[in-house]
């Protein structure tokens, strides 16, 4: 082979070499890049394999809310951003309805000296039901903290979160109806917002507001199913309705 072949196998074997450099070196430094105002758990795909973008985004953003709230009520600074890991033998899972995830573990942010409790439903990487990412964090027991007390049940809003039992059978939905997390009250009652479809076969021998209490009844009876009080809930109705076509 001539010296101008030569060059040529060269000159190509450096250009790839140049390009598989640059694209890992990309590569390294997206994995590492950390958006401001977030909290990245780094390792979080070990306790939520393909989980959707949006949501994992939502556990970020979440958690760097409640690590503010903290540092406001201890009078600390809060940083741009945070890393942070799922605490090793922490994490575990429900499945519901074949597709849909449970998911809670313990996140500690060593920079801020900060652990809590996490929960969040999600499902594998897809484009349906995105709106999964009901998110809800909570003090840990003193025996779990690794980094001291930061004085997490005193912090407003933040202290009175606890996991409650209903989150673990959460979203649940039937044909007529969808019950899924809504938040917490000031009072720290556990809101479950229901989507509640009336069809018009429901009004084919009967009437709307019945068929509202029937499935406002089932709803309950649901919760106590699970060795609930619905008495401690707030349920929140959002009703769709279709009139029967004569």
């Amino acid at each position: 082979m001539n010296t101008d072949g030569h060059r040529k196998i060269f000159v190509a074997v450096a250009f790839w070499v140049i390009l598989s450099v640059a694209v890992l070196a990309i590569a390294i430094i997206e994995l590492n890049r950390v958006d401001d105002n977030t909290v990245k758990i780094t390792n979080l795909d070990r306790c939520s394999t393909n989980i959707h973008k949006d949501i994992r985004k939502a556990i970020f953003d979440a958690v760097f809310f409640y690590v503010a709230a903290a540092n406001d009520h201890n009078g600390r600074e809060t940083s741009r951003y945070y890393r942070a890991e799922i605490r090793d033998g922490s994490c575990q899972q429900t499945v519901q309805n074949d597709e849909v995830y449970n998911t809670t573990a313990i996140v500690d942010i060593p920079e801020a000296e900060q652990s809590w409790r996490i929960q969040y439903f999600w499902i594998t990487n897809s484009v349906i039901w995105v709106d999964l990412g009901d998110i809800t964090l909570s003090c840990l027991s003193a025996d779990e903290l690794i980094f001291g007390d930061f004085d997490c049940r005193n912090i407003p809003f933040a202290g009175r979160n606890t996991v409650d039992p209903i989150l673990s059978f959460l979203p649940y939905s039937q044909i007529n109806y969808d019950v899924r997390f809504g938040g917490f009250t000031p009072e720290d009652i556990t809101e479950l917002n229901v989507m509640m479809f009336i069809y018009w076969f429901d009004l084919l021998n009967s009437t709307k507001e019945a068929a509202i209490e029937k499935y406002k009844a089932e709803i309950n009876e649901w919760i106590k199913s699970h060795d609930l009080d619905p008495n401690d809930y707030m349920i929140t109705i959002h009703l769709h309705s279709q009139e029967p076509d004569y």
